[in-house]
């Protein structure tokens, strides 16, 4: 395979680069990179209708600025009043509250009914193969069980305690 001769005229000669140790041992040059005037760089304009990014300044004095604003209430047509316990929230026990209803010191009347829980245990547990009544096993389990409270005396419905 011939090669056609590369003429030297249109290459123009660039020595080969030193070596790593050549660099080293060589002094560097100490002349100073141009200022901005000596590469071409335009002098900046501090006027800002001709420069797209006018120089910010941090402000010298600061002022203070004090917003006050009028709150009024008004007071509610009709009382609200939530039902007070005095055992805390409505759990999975029976619980000693205040009935907002008849307004007597009572303790909670629970019953247990089947909610999301044991209604997803039973999907899991069919889903695991126990077909054959075991997944019935929740519904018997209070755990597993969504819980009402009532008031004992008037009969109300006070809350539920969701699983």
């Amino acid at each position: 395979m011939d090669f056609p001769e590369a003429t030297v005229s249109a290459v123009a000669f660039t020595p080969p680069l030193p070596s790593y140790t050549e660099a080293i041992q060589s002094p560097q040059s100490l002349t100073p990179p141009p200022t901005y005037g000596e590469a071409g760089v335009p002098p900046l304009q501090l006027n800002n209708t001709t420069s797209p990014y006018p120089i910010l300044s941090i402000p010298t004095e600061v002022t203070a600025v004090h917003q006050t604003q009028q709150v009024f209430a008004q007071p509610s047509p009709h009382q609200v009043n939530p039902p007070q316990l005095l055992g805390g929230r409505l759990g999975d026990a029976p619980t000693v509250i205040i009935c907002p209803h008849c307004h007597h010191q009572i303790t909670t009347s629970v019953l247990y009914k089947p909610g999301c829980a044991a209604w997803g245990m039973c999907c899991l547990l069919t889903l695991l193969g126990l077909i054959c009544g075991c997944c019935l096993i929740p519904f018997c389990i209070q755990t597993f069980q969504d819980v009402h409270h009532s008031c004992p005396d008037c009969k109300r419905f006070l809350g539920t305690y969701v699983r």
